[in-house]
């Protein structure tokens, strides 16, 4: 299996910046939290001689983990 070709894409029709801010936005909204995030411009399946597409990976708080009984 390849763990690339696993999971879902979403398209949001505004120039990157703009839509890492409503991500984080919609996140915070839900009460969740970025706790890191990756820079991967460039990083999968650019062409030689292509200007790369900006692409972030956002590493997500996940609230079930901090629950105490």
């Amino acid at each position: 299996m390849n763990a690339l070709a696993v999971g879902q894409t979403y398209v949001i029709s505004e120039r990157f910046g703009k839509a890492v801010k409503l991500i984080r936005s919609a996140l915070a909204e839900m009460e969740l939290s970025v706790a890191g995030e990756f820079d991967t411009t460039g990083a999968f399946g650019g062409k030689p001689g292509k200007k790369a597409k900006q692409s972030r990976i956002l590493l997500v708080d996940c609230p079930l983990g901090s629950v105490h009984k």
